[in-house]
């Protein structure tokens, strides 16, 4: 039986999520506004409000006017 090895790619709760493959498109995209929104709803469904809240306070900071982000 094999164990997973925790790297410093993440940790074994983290790697696989919605918020961990968003998390690295915001890092390469250098700031597209679509991934940093997803980012904040993948953080919002995995139950995780702080990260949520930051990423979508981001996204109104760049767009005022992005309703969804409201």
């Amino acid at each position: 039986m094999s164990t997973f090895q925790a790297t410093d790619r993440g940790t074994a709760s983290t790697l696989g999520t919605p918020a961990y493959f968003f998390n690295r498109a915001v890092e390469e995209s250098h700031g597209d506004i679509e991934l940093a929104f997803n980012l904040g709803y993948a953080y919002a469904l995995a139950g995780d409000s702080t990260s949520a809240v930051y990423w979508l306070r981001e996204v109104v900071r760049r767009q005022p006017a992005d309703g969804a982000a409201h």
